[in-house]
């Protein structure tokens, strides 16, 4: 799906609510560095001096491995089986609104495997992606998105660090760009410690204390 630099931005709220949360020593970085890898790395001492990190990822981070994170916290996000693709592992499930609100772009996406990109058009974007925000930040969020590679959805999991991690899933009730019946069957697999959050697909935008608390619980 399309990514917003807005979209982005609004991680920005969750680490500040981390941080003034957080217990002394803690500390917390925000690492935005590609559309694809929305990551929020947060991280504590334990009683013993050693670091017990978390990896926050919403949407398509999720889909990576592990690294040397302690544990994994997915906010609407894939939580795919090794061999799987974000578009295979949603198949079982009811389509979300995503499925009528995008549109491919008239050119191949520059630099991927072929194919178009896909972005979500101006009719129905707020609702598809951000219904519980302002309108002006989802007008602010539509016009900024960043197309996804069609390539990118069919593209397979080399890995899937929730089999090694203790996991933590946050599913959004209302997300229409990923079925919330499909986070819920990811969550499950997984045996992730599991929350809900009454928003949509950015519910961590419109709801930073509740995704900050919810993130925490993997730092105790």
């Amino acid at each position: 799906m399309a990514l917003p630099d807005g979209y982005l931005a609004g991680w920005q709220q969750v680490p500040i609510v981390v941080m003034v949360q957080a217990p002394v020593g803690a500390d917390v970085w925000l690492w935005p560095t590609w559309y694809r890898l929305q990551v929020l790395v947060a991280w504590r001492l334990s009683g013993t001096g050693q670091p017990v990190t978390c990896r926050a990822a919403h949407p398509w981070a999720g889909s990576l491995g592990s690294g040397v994170v302690t544990g994994l916290v997915f906010l609407a996000a894939f939580g795919l089986e090794a061999g799987e693709s974000c578009a295979s592992v949603q198949q079982p499930f009811p389509p979300p609104l995503l499925a009528k609100t995008v549109a491919p772009t008239p050119y191949d996406a520059p630099g991927a495997a072929g194919g178009p990109d896909l972005y979500v058009q101006k009719d129905g974007f707020r609702e598809t992606f951000c219904a519980d925000v302002p309108a002006d930040m989802a007008d602010v969020m539509f016009v900024t998105q960043r197309p996804l590679a069609v390539a990118a959805l069919n593209e397979k999991a080399t890995a899937a660090g929730w089999k090694t991690k203790p996991s933590w899933f946050l599913v959004s009730e209302h997300d229409n760009a990923i079925s919330p019946d499909a986070e819920r069957f990811m969550a499950q697999r997984m045996g992730a410690t599991t929350g809900t959050i009454d928003g949509s697909h950015t519910a961590f935008i419109a709801k930073p204390v509740a995704a900050a608390t919810f993130i925490r619980q993997a730092l105790r």
